[in-house]
């Protein structure tokens, strides 16, 4: 019996003003465009050495220049002899200032960030509610404001004047990084190479001399033009400046079909319904089964998933209805339950009966949870055999498949169902890359994957060096792109700010409460919480069936993820046969297509698993199916350029596995590389680190804000903080020589050096080699579902509010917003009081709670010191007498 603490998602309403976006009417038309590159030092400060810029009216070349900052006389002297104009930072600050402010020019730039950071004269944590970015100042005239940059999440940031005693205080400024609108329109993190490439730039001659800033300006413009191109092809309601993620683009699509969001057209719905939902809600079911065992599979993987799922469900009314209903099913659903059959689940009415939640009381049945799995901080989700005394919402298909997998109905005491009515007013015709949707009569998840089937069928008539072929795969990608957009992740969108003073909360989960917080999440704009659970307890309940028809020849998969699944070969086609009478489409293809055949599989956990043949003892790692996660972070230790170079750590970690390899010559290989990563100091947070080497410097001399440095892996603690000892040094090439050069303790700000102090890809190869999966039981071989006993619940809000952080460093203390309820805990635990003090130790003790808890909580309610004993105490007691 595992003993778990779980987290259950809030729906959350801050109390504050609604703040005011910039009102644009007509698009504005940009028809004055700045660019703008620039290089810096390769030192911890990384101030900017020289730059180049141009100005274009109407595509027209109008200004130009170089300017510079910290170089030699002998480096100013040779950029002036160019016959390009040459400008100080100082009179450069002014050229960007008038342009960028005074005639609202928009700045275009790669990594606009770090290159406005290296331009400003000062930079701060900005304050309020930008208060987790930062603040750049320009010039002392106070006639000019600040620029606000805060970082989302890697590759985006949001760039915007601050406010000023002006008249024009309103203008936030026109800003576009090339690196975030090609992500945007590509749903790829690009460097500027590849970034050229997916746009048909040619990508110019990049050397490090001054003419290779105006080849990169130049560049850098064209990409620009090129991407502008395609975004306008879209004709969408919002500027090429607010193109952040793909989802800014899905959300503005649903805008010019005229779609409502859910929140507005339905004003009255009950923000208590909405908790439950939100306490339902789980994202995808990932597992490693079978764990350092070869074994061989099939992969099977569910066509354009979210898009079936979504048109299964028929999840479309849902997006354009008058209005959705919640109503009393519990009866019904009881009854649905009690009679489902495996076979039910072949015939589509079925799936649209799954769109609701219910209250139950979980006794052993396999559901979904939240839980740390032995890790401190990090909430993951797994679906085990629980057991509750608390009852809990759920999603009806993860109901569904306990039922099926267990044979027992779970204890229902309440069932919503959600009736969309009606069909919103209004609603256009969009035309979309050659294809055109009426959302009124068509359902577009359906003809947007209709339609990208047929581009790939176009697309394969052409040999793959043909432009035609090079065309439709663009085209057929850009249309995949969009479906996925549209339909998943904007329906479970929360956006996030960080305020200076706390604000009260309203939280809806189990119980509804008020709390004070300065983390705000509040729903995003097309934030649907039906839409978003129907999916992924729709796909979770796919892969259970799979699991269940599995289960009838005493079999098991492999390992699983979302919407995949590596199931044993002689198994595969009856999996797919079984999903086939739910498909949709027109063309001829399973839904549970066949991915890979007949291949190895070998899995460490979660994400980390390679796909391999064996040839006369000879492992041969299957293309692209070798997981980069917790190893594609990490600076290349090799002497190549791969981006892949990972897949050779994973070659040697199966070559041990399968004594192909010795230790000796693994140890040999990797015992002088170290472990290191590249880290864009994107928030003040970061910046914090180096508190004590900027003190009392000027910006020059300080560590600034999105510079980049090379973070280390701890090798030791230091014996007079005891604390970790992790390195950081600047980002020189290659990165590997940095274990040599001076570089500071993260933890302490003490200078160190040597190579003593960096951890060592030996070390860090094999824990990721020894990393468990604690989602499951057992060691080696195939591994079974936890028998899991709640022991509290806690409400958190989205799953991590800073990604890019918990990739790297792992989730902490402040990786996800908690909501407590102080006030229930404390009624509830008054009222429980004269029971606690009849408990003994054996009532207590398989709940996880030890002897002297017991004994401390009991005089502490004898002496009524109730505030002695702490909200996680009091919760587990809650729990064991309800």
């Amino acid at each position: 019996m595992n003993m778990e603490n779980i987290a259950i998602r809030a729906y959350t309403i801050p109390k504050q003003a609604p703040k005011k976006y910039p009102y644009f009417g007509s698009k504005p038309f940009f028809d004055r465009v700045i660019v703008i590159h620039c290089d810096a030092k390769s030192d911890y400060y990384q101030n900017l050495t020289t730059g180049y810029f141009e100005i274009y009216q109407n595509n027209i070349l109008e200004e130009y220049g170089f300017f510079y900052g910290e170089i030699s006389a002998k480096e100013l002297e040779a950029l002036k002899q160019n016959s390009v104009p040459v400008y100080s930072i100082e009179e450069f600050r002014k050229i960007f200032l008038y342009e960028s402010y005074n005639l609202k020019t928009l700045c275009v730039g790669f990594d606009l960030p770090f290159i406005l950071t290296r331009l400003c004269i000062n930079a701060t944590p900005a304050r309020l509610h930008k208060k987790d970015g930062f603040s750049l100042l320009f010039t002392d005239n106070l006639n000019y404001p600040r620029l606000h940059i805060t970082h989302g999440a890697m590759p985006y940031s949001f760039i915007e004047w601050g406010t000023t005693k002006s008249v024009s205080a309103n203008f936030k400024g026109y800003f576009v990084d090339l690196r975030t609108l090609a992500y945007c329109l590509t749903d790829t993190i690009h460097t500027f190479e590849s970034a050229c490439k997916s746009f048909k730039v040619p990508c110019m001659d990049t050397n490090q001399n001054y003419f290779s800033h105006i080849n990169r300006v130049k560049t850098s413009f064209q990409l620009y033009c090129n991407a502008k191109k395609e975004f306008e092809e879209y004709d969408l309601p919002i500027p090429i400046t607010r193109a952040y993620t793909p989802a800014s683009i899905a959300k503005a699509i649903l805008q010019k079909i005229g779609v409502q969001p859910f929140l507005k057209q339905n004003p009255d719905f009950s923000k208590e319904i909405i908790g439950y939902s939100m306490n339902g809600f789980f994202g995808g079911r990932a597992e490693c089964k079978i764990r350092k065992t070869f074994t061989l599979v099939d992969e099977l993987d569910f066509l354009a998933s979210y898009c079936t799922t979504s048109i299964i469900q028929n999840l479309w009314k849902y997006v354009i209805a008058e209005s959705i209903e919640f109503v009393d099913f519990t009866v019904s659903f009881e009854k649905l339950l009690n009679d489902i059959k495996l076979e039910d689940t072949r015939n589509p009415k079925f799936w649209s009966k799954m769109q609701g939640i219910a209250l139950i009381i979980p006794d052993n049945d396999v559901l979904p949870i939240r839980a740390p799995f032995s890790q401190k901080h990090a909430w993951n989700i797994g679906v085990e055999t629980i057991s509750c005394k608390t009852p809990l919402w759920y999603c009806y298909s993860d109901i569904v498949f306990s039922k099926l997998k267990t044979g027992k109905t779970p204890r229902i005491l309440k069932a919503y169902s959600f009736v969309p009515k009606g069909i919103q007013k209004n609603l256009d015709k969009i035309t979309l890359h050659g294809i055109t949707i009426d959302p009124n009569t068509q359902d577009p998840f359906l003809e947007l994957v209709e339609y990208r089937q047929k581009l790939k069928k176009i697309r394969d008539y052409f040999e793959k060096d043909h432009p035609q072929y090079s065309y439709y795969d663009r085209l057929q990608n850009i249309i995949k792109i969009i479906s996925n957009a549209i339909s998943y992740g904007i329906f479970i969108e929360i956006t996030t700010s960080v305020e200076s003073e706390p604000i009260p909360v309203d939280v809806y989960g189990i119980t509804s409460f008020t709390q004070e917080k300065t983390h705000l999440e509040k729903a995003g704009l097309m934030f649907n919480p039906i839409i978003a659970n129907s999916i992924t307890s729709g796909l979770r309940l796919m892969l259970g069936i799979a699991e269940i028809i599995l289960d009838k020849h005493n079999s098991t998969h492999a390992y699983c993820d979302t919407d995949s699944m590596f199931v044993p070969p002689q198994h595969a086609k009856e999996i797919q046969e079984f999903f086939q009478p739910l498909s949709p489409y027109s063309f001829d293809s399973p839904i549970f297509k066949l991915e890979k055949s007949n291949k190895l599989f070998f899995g460490i956990s979660t994400k980390r698993y390679a796909l391999c043949d064996m040839d006369n003892d000879k492992i041969i790692i299957d293309d692209e199916k070798y997981s980069g996660h917790s190893l594609g972070h990490l600076v290349n230790p090799f002497y190549d350029n791969s981006d892949t170079w990972y897949k050779q750590i994973w070659q040697d970690i199966l070559d041990l596995h399968h004594d192909i390899m010795e230790w000796s010559e693994f140890y040999e290989k990797y015992h002088n590389k170290y472990a290191m990563q590249k880290l864009v100091l994107t928030s003040p947070e970061y910046l914090k680190w180096f508190s004590k080497i900027n003190s009392g410097k000027d910006y020059f001399h300080q560590i600034k804000p999105f510079n980049t440095v090379i973070l280390g892996f701890s090798n030791g603690v230091d014996p007079d903080t005891e604390l970790q000892i992790r390195p950081i040094a600047p980002y020189i090439e290659p990165a590997r020589h940095a274990v040599f050069e001076k570089c500071i303790d993260y933890n302490s700000g003490k200078k160190i050096r040597g190579k003593q102090y960096w951890k060592t890809l030996t070390d860090e190869i094999l824990e990721y080699m020894r990393n468990p999966e604690l989602k499951l039981d057992g060691n080696d071989g195939v591994l079974c579902r936890k028998n899991v006993t709640v022991s509290q619940i806690t409400h958190i809000g989205k799953e991590s509010n800073n990604l890019d952080k918990v990739q790297i460093f792992g989730a902490d203390l402040n990786s996800y917003v908690t909501y407590e309820d102080n006030e229930y805990f404390e009624r509830r635990f008054v009222d429980l009081t004269p029971r606690i003090l009849k408990l003994k130790p054996k009532d207590v003790k398989k709940f996880g709670i030890s002897r002297q808890t017991l004994w401390n909580v009991k005089q502490n309610i004898l002496e009524r010191h109730l505030e002695k004993i702490s909200n996680k105490i009091k919760s587990q007691f809650l729990q064991l007498i309800l």
